[in-house]
């Protein structure tokens, strides 16, 4: 399919904090270059991550990246800069980055699964500042880069395919998410027909968003090039409630998940997550992708299943996604086939002997014990 081009492209420096628009965006190993490099986390013993499912507000906690000019070839981050943090009735607050992550530091966070990304604390200073803003103590952590969180195997290609190893950074579990125009016109006419709002593209917070194909056309892709670059479609994305999370106002409502789950529940191996957009992962790393590039469809499918994947063979989901198919175990019913009685064997007969022997001894002296004091 021809005749699709690319009109937005989205960073999200800090995970679920405002989106930053681009005109251009270049690939590093784990996606987009600082794309969810930075997360809050709590600041107890869990580290567990904080985002807009529990904390709204955060909506409205803007990242602004600034970057020393440099060649090229170095990456953004390493040229140096800062990420400056603004929200409403805060002043601007700036994350120096790190001439050097040598030595520093680290402990594992939590995204989804226990302890699965390494990290590095960004300070006292903006751990104050988040938490003078949502009320409640937390820290700002930034991706320690010499560690790997791999991709799900079920869902990311055989590594021939690639460049680099296959990672990404504190996305929910993909390095890039894919959005299309005519979804969310769909969607919007859906809404108004309840006579509610419609929804911008940004409540779906996806990396690159294109326009002209139809529909959910994208629920088939597979292998697609952007500027002739490659990318693989991993998986439809599931949603959570964070659609319904106004970006302008930090307001979490009902809508529009509510409508989504009333039609888009198209996955087979999630059928009760309404699916929006797609993940990838691409093919290349230290190339761009800008506003304007046409996106090619070169491979299409209609296998895609979050539960057992289209990649690769992954035995753990396998056999889960087989265990949910059959349901529970059922109970053995004795009454139809009851249980034979197991023979007993001399061993088992002398040791039955010496129980009671021993039990009869035992009740012997009780009762003597209890004869005597009677007297």
């Amino acid at each position: 399919m021809s005749g699709i081009t690319v009109v937005s492209l989205f960073i999200y420096p800090v995970k679920s904090c405002k989106a930053v628009p681009l005109q251009e965006a270049t690939l590093n190993e784990f996606g987009f270059e600082f794309d969810r490099f930075w997360m809050i986390v709590k600041a107890d013993n869990s580290r567990e991550m904080v985002t807009q499912r529990t904390e709204p507000t955060l909506a409205l906690v803007a990242p602004r990246l600034e970057v020393n000019p440099g060649p090229a070839e170095v990456g953004a981050y390493q040229r140096g800069g800062q990420l400056i943090l603004s929200a409403p009735g805060k002043p601007e607050i700036s994350v120096p980055f790190r001439k050097s992550f040598d030595g520093v530091a680290t402990f594992k966070t939590s995204v989804w699964k226990p302890d699965n990304v390494e990290c590095v604390d960004e300070g006292d200073d903006v751990a104050q500042w988040l938490s003078d803003y949502l009320g409640k103590p937390v820290r700002l952590v930034v991706k320690y880069p010499h560690s790997v969180r791999p991709t799900s195997l079920r869902h990311t290609p055989e590594p021939s395919h690639f460049e680099h190893t296959v990672q990404t950074a504190f996305a929910d579990g993909y390095p890039l998410l894919l959005c299309t125009t005519s979804s969310l016109e769909a969607l919007n006419v859906r809404l108004k027909e309840k006579e509610l709002d419609p929804v911008t593209i940004v409540r779906f917070r996806p990396n690159v968003v294109v326009q002209g194909p139809p529909a959910h056309d994208e629920d088939e892709w597979k292998r697609i090039e952007i500027a002739s670059h490659p990318f693989f479609v991993s998986s439809r994305c599931t949603r959570c409630i964070m659609p319904s999370n106004d970006p302008e106002t930090g307001r979490l409502g009902s809508e529009p998940t509510k409508t989504l789950m009333g039609y888009r529940r198209v996955d087979p191996g999630a059928k009760y997550e309404a699916c929006f957009g797609m993940n990838l992962i691409h093919g290349k790393t230290g190339v761009a992708v800008r506003v304007g590039d046409s996106l090619l469809v070169t491979e299409r499918t209609t296998q895609h299943n979050r539960a057992t994947g289209l990649w690769q063979k992954d035995p753990v989901a396998e056999k889960k996604a087989a265990d949910k198919a059959r349901g529970p175990a059922k109970k053995r019913d004795h009454s139809e086939n009851p249980r034979k009685p197991r023979k007993r064997s001399a061993m088992d007969l002398i040791a039955i002997g010496v129980s009671g022997a021993a039990l009869v001894a035992a009740v012997g002296v009780v009762l003597a014990v209890a004869f005597a004091r009677a007297k």
